[in-house]
């Protein structure tokens, strides 16, 4: 089947939707148009081609999106790359997701933005009218619900574009399980994750190739997991104890928003909290009574500094030399969901003439050549010039019980060794003894 027919148009627009070609000739009497077709009805659309200047603008659209949730909020970083294909493109009109507030939208060609009523539609206004491509560079934000449990993604829909298509990447998340959900996702394809052109650590991968495009994802808090280094400084004078423990805290994956302190003697009363605080920042930390600890979305390594005191109910001439014992617990993180390093316990005295000792079993004792650099640099065991005081015992530890202990009558007090008995000098002289649990 040939269709054959003369035009008196010079330049003339030609589109065949039925099957078969067309041959566009110019002559002189205008054009001749020869549509070939296959036994059947031919079916075509013609105009007459307008001037450049009246035609509206053709363009496509190429979008490439990158979607990062973090712990409290979620980030699109996206650039559209619009080619013109035909006319001039003064203005453009996009509809962003829905809730996603803009940060920033930038242009590589001159431009004003504004936004309606409509706060999801953005018009992009030119200086210059584009004439072959302009590339827009996005970032929006929104923030994360309390008990969101699902990402919805829709839309970035350059208004009046011919064809769009492009690539959705997810970054992976320390914070975050993010997962398809297919029976809520529509017009998008999963993809190899080396498909996305931009350098990136990506757990997921989606193309789309038309508008209306919609990806649901499921999203989970991953279980924040950690590492807690413990270093204990425990003092007594003549009537009180005076506790000050640093936790030193590093996050594995995850942020972490509260800790669980395990303390029996912590809800009982026993102790008094002077302060619980952020070494990095010296601000309270909030604490309730069965020993929960609320942390601002700790992402990074930083301490908890706990200050406590209680009385003693004899003092250490009273029970020097004796059987009686000051049996207590010591304070730790709870490791149910975190991996202790170590545990380092320092004591000291002011009690006059008596020291305190170690006993029991459950911790090792370092000798002063054991004493690493940045252990003596640390501020809780610091004295001021570096260097621990004389009358002190440091040990790395579990909970144990302490005894004090008259030291002996010499101008150089020693730490007595835990296997002697009370009174009795170690046959190590030093200042110094710490024991690692």
């Amino acid at each position: 089947l040939e269709l054959q027919f003369q035009l008196d148009h010079k330049e003339v627009s030609l589109e065949l939707k039925s099957k078969g070609f067309d041959v566009v000739e110019q002559n002189e009497k205008g054009t001749l148009i020869t549509i070939k077709g296959f036994n059947q009805l031919v079916d075509f659309f013609w105009s007459p081609m307008l001037k450049q200047s009246q035609m509206p603008a053709e363009y496509d659209v190429d979008s490439q999106i990158y979607v990062t949730r973090a712990s409290d909020s979620t980030t699109i970083d996206a650039t559209q790359n619009i080619t013109v294909k035909r006319g001039k493109l003064d203005r453009l009109k996009i509809r962003i997701p829905s809730p996603f507030n803009i940060d920033s939208v930038k242009a590589d060609q001159p431009y004003e933005y504004s936004i309606g009523t409509d706060r999801s539609l953005i018009t992009l206004i030119f200086q210059k009218p584009i004439e072959k491509t302009v590339k827009i560079d996005w970032q929006l934000t929104a923030p994360i619900r309390k008990f969101e449990s699902e990402l919805l993604l829709v839309q970035f829909d350059v208004l009046g574009a011919k064809t769009q298509t492009g690539k959705i990447a997810i970054l992976k998340s320390r914070d975050w399980r993010i997962g398809q959900i297919p029976s809520k996702t529509k017009n998008v394809y999963q993809i190899n994750v080396r498909q996305i052109p931009r350098e990136g650590k990506y757990s997921q991968a989606f193309q789309f190739y038309g508008q209306p495009w919609r990806l649901a994802l499921a999203t989970q808090r991953t279980q924040a997991r950690y590492s807690v280094d413990t270093f204990y400084d425990l003092k007594a004078g003549t009537d009180s104890l005076q506790l000050t423990v640093d936790f030193d805290i590093t996050p594995r994956n995850g942020t972490i928003e509260s800790v669980q302190l395990q303390w029996p003697e912590f809800a009982s009363g026993q102790w008094t909290i002077e302060e619980i605080v952020q070494g990095s920042s010296g601000l309270s930390i909030n604490w309730s009574i069965d020993g929960k600890l609320d942390l601002p979305r700790w992402d990074k390594k930083d301490t908890i500094r706990l200050v406590a005191s209680r009385k003693m109910e004899k003092t250490p001439a009273e029970v020097a030399g004796k059987k009686d014992k000051l049996p207590f617990s010591l304070p730790r993180i709870s490791t149910s969901d975190s991996h202790t390093e170590q545990q380092i316990l320092r004591i000291t005295s002011d009690a006059g003439p008596y020291e305190l000792i170690l006993t029991g079993t459950g911790f090792q004792k370092l000798n002063a050549e054991e004493i690493s650099p940045n252990l003596a640099a640390r501020e809780i065991y610091n004295s001021g010039d570096g260097r621990f005081p004389a009358k002190a015992g440091i040990a790395s530890l579990i909970p144990g019980r302490i005894s004090p202990s008259r030291s002996p009558k010499s101008s150089e007090k020693s730490v007595v060794n835990p296997k002697f008995k009370s009174g009795e000098s170690s046959p190590c002289k030093k200042r110094l003894s710490i024991v690692r649990f």
